[in-house]
Formats: structure tokens, sequence, C-alpha cells
């Protein structure tokens, strides 16, 4: 060891010295470096040229063992790789194929969630399965067209048939906001303006119309008799539409907290609750002669978060979303264990909830997937 590394040293040094007069020409050695390289290159010609016939045939000999050693070596390599990829293979179509037969036993057995949370994973495994040719590509879309079968099953989507009631032109620039539904009439609000729009909901017949009492409205709640919409403003104001004389009135209202940033608002029984997340807090509001009481603070629960709340729906209990889909439950103000589980693709971006009492279902209205999505409140 070393003579080898003494050797390998004086070799490299040999080189540097070489390199180093070949590109400087310091001292204009440069060709007399040259011309001693072409010399002993020229030298170990010669000495293979001189090896008797029985050394040469073993030179020849010993170089192609070392080349088919090294080739066997590398095809032996080759050769585990190909079967260790296989065996993967194997391995994750029996998987796929496991996570499949689990996940339809369970939709037979009425445990959609765990159905679902199955096929997920199985999707997943397709994606580890190599796609590299024609045939792999073909398999890959065979077992997740299979897997489609079922998860479409699962989601329960319905597309309804749909027609245009009827078209709002609006001056440019404008946005419509606010939908409600009063009695037989739509409501549609301007976001940016004074302008709303009464449109028959059986005929579609527009009607636009001029308000002052309703600006940058970014919520609305029809109560359950049909006989007023309460519109939310950016500033927290609130103001009030009576179908009687087709009017909209600013009301009063207030609040506990000095900084609300009201995002919704809900009417039950007569009372108006209002949707405070930055405080973390929804308000009962009380009908007066002038519109409605300084709010009550309603959740009593400490330590609730709602600060990504968008929407609340009443029935006797408190339903808040957050965008993130996240549905809390309070009854009397107290929170419930609520989780809702089972909406594939999952919600994200949501933006609305709806119910009442006399309804099983709780409503949450997704733009960014453009989905009414209908879950049981149990």
């Amino acid at each position: 060891l070393v003579l080898f590394f003494k050797k390998l040293f004086a070799l490299l040094l040999s080189a540097g010295q070489f390199l180093y007069f070949v590109i400087t020409d310091s001292g204009s050695q440069r060709n007399y470096y040259i011309h001693n390289l072409q010399d002993s290159i020229e030298e170990k010609k010669q000495f293979i040229k001189s090896l008797p016939l029985i050394s040469k045939i073993l030179l020849i000999v010993v170089v192609v063992s070392i080349l088919i050693f090294a080739i066997t070596l590398k095809l032996n390599q080759r050769q585990e790789v190909i079967q260790k990829e296989t065996q993967q293979i194997s391995e994750l179509l029996q998987a796929i194929g496991d996570k499949k037969d689990a996940a339809d036993a369970s939709i037979i057995y009425g445990n959609t969630g765990k159905a679902l949370e199955l096929l997920k994973e199985a999707e997943a495994l397709i994606d580890e399965l190599p796609q590299e040719d024609e045939d792999q590509i073909a398999h890959a879309q065979e077992l997740r067209s299979g897997l489609d079968q079922s998860i479409s099953q699962l989601r329960k989507i319905e597309k309804p048939e749909m027609q245009v009631l009827a078209t709002i032109t609006t001056p440019d620039g404008h946005q419509l906001s606010s939908l409600q539904k009063i009695v037989e009439t739509l409501l549609v609000f301007d976001e940016n303006s004074e302008l709303y729009y009464r449109v028959n909901a059986v005929t579609g017949e527009v009607e636009q119309k001029d308000q002052t009492a309703a600006k940058s409205l970014v919520s609305a709640t029809t109560a359950k008799e049909n006989d007023i919409t309460v519109f939310l403003s950016a500033d927290n104001s609130v103001s009030v539409y009576n179908p009687s004389n087709q009017s909209v009135s600013a009301v009063e209202i207030g609040y506990p907290n000095p900084n609300p940033d009201i995002v919704s608002l809900a009417i039950y029984n007569r009372n108006l609750y209002s949707l405070d997340p930055i405080n973390n807090q929804i308000y009962k509001h009380t009908q007066t002669q002038s519109g409605y009481a300084q709010g009550e603070v309603w959740i009593a629960s400490q330590g609730v978060v709602i600060d990504n709340a968008v929407s609340l729906a009443i029935d006797g209990s408190i339903y808040v979303l957050e965008s993130t889909g996240k549905i809390s439950q309070f009854t009397k103000g107290v929170q419930d264990q609520f989780n809702l589980s089972g909406v594939d693709p999952e919600l994200t971006g949501a933006k609305q909830l709806w119910t009442y009492s006399d309804v099983d279902q709780l409503y949450i209205l997704e733009p960014t997937n453009k989905r009414l999505v209908i879950t049981d409140k149990k």
C-alpha cells in the first residue's frame, strides 16, 4: 500500500507538473514536456511489441476477463434492480386491490367515510406506479377508472338541469353581490352603488330600483315569514326591505364590542343574530320599533375560535361556517361536538350556510368548486 500510494503521488505530481508547463509555457518548456510524453508513449508501445507471444496472449485474456467481469457485474446489478422494481409493482398492485375491496365492503356496510378514505389511499398508490410506456400508462388509467366509479358513487354528485331566468344589465364597473328571495321576488343588490333589482321569480321580469339605505353589502337574510329582508353593509349597519311597499330603509342596531366586524346575519323567531369572527362571538339582537337592540353576547363557551367564520345559520342551534369548510355547532351558547366528514373533494373557500328548524339538512355554498353541498345535520 505504501508503494502504491507513493507511485500514485508521483504520478499525480508528474501529471500536475506536465499540465502546468503545457498551459503556462513557463521557461519555454512546453515543447520539452510534450516531446517527453510522446517519447514515453512510444517507449510503452515498443515494450508491448517486444513482449513474447505468450505474454501478449495472457495480457489480452486478462483484459477481456476484466471486461467480461465488469459487464456481468453490471448486468447482475441491473437484474437486481428490475427484480426489485417488479416486486414493488406487485406489492403496490396488491395493496391497491386490497384497499379497493375493503372500500367496497365499507360501502356495503354504510361506512362511507372509511370507504372514501380507502379509495383515496388507493388513488395515491396508483400515482406511485411507473408510467414510462404506453402499457404502463394504460394499466394505471384502467385502475384509476375503476376507483373513479366507486368515488363517484360516494360523492353523490347530481347535476341539475338549469335555465336562465333573467339577465340583468348593470352599469360598467358594477358587480352584483347579494341575492335574496322574498315571497315570489328575487332581490339582487349592486355591491358598489345605490341600485338594486327586483326580479319576478316566475316570469323573470327585471325592475331596476334606487335606494340610499344599503351600500357595500356583504350579507343578507330573509325572515321565514317572508315579511322582511335584512341587509348588512360593510360598515356593520343594517337596512330592511319591506315587500308591502317595496322600500329599503336603514334601521338602528348596536353591538357590545366597540370594534366589531360583522360578516353574516340570520333571523330566527324575530330575533336577529350577527356573526363577529374578529371577536369570536355571535350577538343576539331583539327587534324594536326603530330596528334592532344592542346585541347581547351569545356564545358562552370559553376558548371558542371562529376567526375564519363567513356565515351562520339557525334551527334552534346555531351553525357557524368557516371558509375552510369547518362547521361549528352551538346550542344555547355552548359548543357541541360536530364533525363534517365525507365531502370529496374537501371544502375550500366555502361561502354561505343555510338551514332552518323544519329542514333536516345543512346547505353549504362553495363557489370554488361550483357546488352546493347538502349534508345531514347528524
